[in-house]
């Protein structure tokens, strides 16, 4: 490439490896065709300005949409209000003269969600030989869309097609990008005569809440389905609460009704499966499904230790046999069960 490709902008406070050291999510790593992320000492990751071509897989791969790429072409798609989008790949030939992206597969189900609320139902794409490139992510864009749209179909709710962009798809989309590029550039010129310096215009940041709003979309008539939904295995539960005081979006937490009820309760619509609930169980009872369905809620019931006497809660499926809680019988407390006093 002639010039270099922006770097991708990494929010580590957002990224799930500030919140534990020992959190396994790689989908920034993995989805990028380049290798171009490296691990740091933190346990982030950090972009190799020599190896990443900004193509933004890592973008649409983050869970917690701590990844933003300062691509002008790519923010300004995702604010168009029409119902029809024309995306050209920077390799194909009519890209020539026009405000193109690197790469059409750095959209995820965020920025489809972002889309879709705007008025967004059909894409029109031009894109170059992805099977011969070999900087093509594994996840592409028609992926994505077909994951967006059973998630929509599951709702009762309209649907984003997409088409192969023929020659008047084509002429629209440079007609619309030279006005687009007429009106930018008269407003900087206007800009820089008033004031100096002029600072670049800031890119709109990504936001995951257009996504959960769309999930919470729910009808009586249908069975939403969820990106992603948190599974708890009952019978190897012990019921420590790591996982609710983990999970950074309520996904997983401990209801507490009025009645002195408590059970566990799962919120699809919240979770991104990031995988610290996961990384956290030392039981392995927890697992991450895709395109789940609403997680059930599991009743816990309270019962006080023999060992320590301190009231705790267990599963009503799972109760402790020997009266014991998880601490206690990890510990093996129940040696002191009985003191000799002097």
């Amino acid at each position: 490439m002639s010039a270099r490709a922006p770097l991708p902008e990494i929010n580590q406070t957002a990224c799930v490896h500030s919140l534990l050291l020992e959190a396994s999510c790689r989908a920034c790593a993995d989805a990028c065709p380049c290798d171009a992320l490296t691990e740091g000492e933190t346990g982030g990751f950090e972009p190799d300005p020599d190896a990443c071509t900004g193509c933004g897989a890592c973008v649409a791969a983050c869970a917690e949409t701590a990844i933003h790429l300062p691509q002008p072409a790519h923010d300004r798609v995702l604010r168009s209000g029409n119902a029809r989008l024309t995306l050209v790949c920077d390799r194909h030939a009519a890209a020539k003269g026009g405000d193109a992206l690197r790469c059409l597969h750095c959209f995820g189900l965020v920025d489809l969600a972002r889309a879709w609320a705007s008025g967004l139902r059909r894409i029109k794409i031009a894109a170059g030989d992805c099977d011969a490139c070999d900087k093509c992510p594994p996840d592409r864009l028609e992926q994505q869309i077909a994951r967006f749209n059973t998630l929509a179909r599951s709702r009762g709710l309209a649907v984003i097609t997409h088409h192969v962009a023929g020659p008047k798809a084509l002429r629209d989309w440079h007609a619309d990008h030279a006005q687009l590029s007429a009106r930018h550039q008269g407003r900087r010129a206007f800009l820089r005569a008033v004031a100096a310096p002029v600072l670049p215009e800031e890119p709109a940041p990504q936001d995951a809440s257009t996504l959960v709003r769309f999930l919470e979309r729910t009808s009586p008539d249908t069975t939403p389905l969820y990106p992603f939904g948190p599974i708890i295995d009952p019978a190897l539960c012990s019921a420590c609460d790591a996982c609710t005081l983990v999970c950074p979006h309520s996904a997983l937490i401990l209801i507490n009704d009025e009645n002195g009820k408590t059970a566990y309760g799962t919120t699809n619509s919240a979770c991104t499966g990031c995988g610290l609930c996961v990384d956290i169980c030392d039981e392995d009872a927890i697992s991450v499904a895709t395109l789940t369905g609403p997680g059930p809620d599991l009743p816990l019931t309270r019962f006080r230790c023999k060992a320590c006497g301190n009231w705790q809660h267990t599963l009503d499926c799972n109760p402790p046999q020997d009266g014991f809680c998880r601490i206690c019988r990890v510990s093996n407390s129940r040696r002191n069960l009985f003191v000799t006093l002097p």
